[in-house]
């Protein structure tokens, strides 16, 4: 395998990645609003404190303060790592796309390495014989240089 072929290969690893990052996105807002609601609903009578002057002690401000501390810097990470993702994916897309292929070579590459299509099944779907799948490969593969 060449250097080229695993940075194509690349593409579909951070596909599933991204798959992850949005899912773990998803679930940290979702955990987010839940804390945010049972935190922020008003307080009952027997969670609030009284202090030692009679005053009562309301337990929202330091919980709310937790909530965007804890998940607002999680979701951030999720986030910044999910912008990179991005960025890698498309970093490839340009790397493929100013390479000069042609329509063939094109479609080989993004069944291939981007969709993780085996060689065999490359081949079918563009209606061609391994061998000739083989020769596009090997063409679009030297016209690509990272």
């Amino acid at each position: 395998m060449t250097d080229v072929e695993r940075y194509l290969y690349r593409y579909n690893h951070l596909e599933r990645k991204k798959r992850i990052l949005e899912s773990e996105l998803k679930e940290a807002r979702e955990e987010y609003k839940a804390q945010q609601e049972s935190l922020l609903s008003p307080a009952k009578s027997s969670e609030v404190k009284t202090s030692k002057t009679n005053k009562k002690s309301d337990p929202v401000p330091d919980a709310v303060i937790k909530i965007v501390d804890v998940y607002c810097k999680r979701m951030d990470r999720i986030a910044d790592e999910l912008s990179a993702v991005n960025g890698e994916q498309q970093s490839i897309m340009d790397t493929v796309n100013n390479a000069g292929l042609t329509v063939c070579e094109e479609s080989y590459i993004r069944y291939r390495y981007f969709k993780g299509m085996s060689a065999w099944a490359t081949a079918q779907k563009l209606e061609y014989s391994n061998e000739h799948a083989r020769r596009i490969r090997r063409v679009a593969i030297n016209k690509i240089m990272i």
